[in-house]
């Protein structure tokens, strides 16, 4: 039953985040495209059609860790690829000390910092135990109620709205400290 569980919540947390972060690159393309750009990695001729394949990617992780069966094995794959190229990107920023925007959910103004390479290392994480249970649920039956998946998402997106606001509830705690 702990398989099951863990499955679940993996499947949430991979599923909210690609989804949150596609809906919001897909809002403002030209944004992301920027971005990309501003990471000076690549050449200017690939920064659009990088753009679009890193936001086909992230929906295609939605949709195929949402369907399950077979398909979510290369949803989990998929999601840790993706995420790896953004830790390389975040990475290579950082090393170069660029202060320049990562539009990871959607246009922003929040500067790349140590704390979006932890959150990706994080998902990561998530993402291949997600891989590791999906392996192992073929041969174990999922047999949750509706509730039981429920509870597991609301927890998952409790969890990952903490992780994707750690820098801020990090700064939030600081500044209480000083007061």
């Amino acid at each position: 039953m702990l398989l099951s569980y863990l499955l679940i919540f993996c499947r949430a947390i991979i599923i909210f985040v690609f989804l949150v972060s596609s809906l919001g690159k897909a809002r403002n393309i030209s944004a992301f495209e920027k971005a990309i750009a501003n990471f000076n990695i690549l050449p200017k001729r690939f920064h659009r059609i990088s753009a679009v394949l890193f936001l086909v990617g992230e929906f295609a992780v939605v949709y195929l860790v949402f369907a399950g069966g077979e398909l979510i094995k290369f949803g989990f794959l998929l999601a840790v690829i993706l995420l790896v190229l953004f830790c390389i990107a975040i990475v290579s920023v950082l090393l170069r000390k660029y202060q320049i925007a990562c539009n990871c959910f959607g246009a922003s103004e929040k500067i790349i910092s140590a704390y979006d390479f932890w959150r990706n290392a994080f998902l990561i994480g998530f993402a291949f135990l997600g891989w590791r249970m999906a392996l192992v649920a073929n041969t174990t039956p999922i047999a949750l109620g509706l509730f039981e998946i429920g509870l597991i998402g609301a927890v998952a997106a409790i969890f990952l709205t903490l992780l994707t606001q750690f820098r801020e509830i990090v700064r939030f705690l600081s500044n209480m400290n000083e007061i």
